[in-house]
């Protein structure tokens, strides 16, 4: 195919913008111990649709029936440094390698995800939104138990694509992407979600 003159630079495709990456056994299980241990101390509390680390206001409406999960907010700091700094020089290799997207900053608390087994879930949503969400650009997921300590939860991309469950597994994937975690009918399902944002998308 010949080149257009009417081009910006740099002159190139993504592998597939709606990719998702999965890495097995990213975390040891003695990794992922001490996350679910840093998620526990923190104060837990009942997911809300919409649900980022601001103040609560009318659009952070809690819906059971959408979203069923309990979370709590896990800081950047010292105690936590080698799990940030772990998972931001991930974040950077994979986004260079499939989606090159112009990252700035980790600037939201990572999110521990508690699914139990009485049908906790999260149906098919972006985690783009309004405000703070509107600049995420990779969304990533961690498990953090053995997916053989609950039955369900599937994490699944539109349409049900489901992905690789693991302890310790990391998926990335461009935010804009509808996901979801199917209802978790037995056992408990623990997770890390986070995001990766920079300027506005243009």
């Amino acid at each position: 195919m010949p080149r257009s003159k009417f081009i910006f630079e740099p002159y190139y495709y993504p592998f597939d913008p709606n990719f998702c990456v999965t890495i097995a056994n990213f975390f040891t299980p003695e990794e992922c111990q001490k996350i679910i241990a840093l998620g526990e101390a923190q104060p837990l509390q009942d997911a809300r649709v919409g649900d980022a680390k601001i103040d609560a206001d009318s659009n952070n409406k809690e819906d059971k029936s959408f979203r069923k999960a309990t979370i709590s907010w896990i800081p950047q700091n010292a105690e936590t440094d080698w799990m940030w700094t772990k998972l931001h020089n991930q974040i950077i290799e994979s986004n260079h390698q499939n989606w090159g997207f112009d990252l700035k900053y980790m600037d939201e608390d990572a999110q521990y995800t508690v699914y139990n087994g009485d049908g906790g879930h999260y149906d098919y949503h972006m985690d783009n939104g309004q405000g703070q969400l509107s600049v995420r650009k990779i969304s990533i997921v961690v498990n953090l138990n053995d997916p053989e300590e609950w039955t369900g939860g599937e994490l699944q991309l539109y349409k049900d694509r489901s992905q690789r469950q693991g302890l310790g597994n990391l998926h990335l994937f461009p935010s804009y992407m509808l996901h979801r975690v199917t209802p978790v009918t037995d056992g408990i399902r623990r997770s890390l979600v986070l995001w990766s944002g920079g300027s506005f998308y243009k």
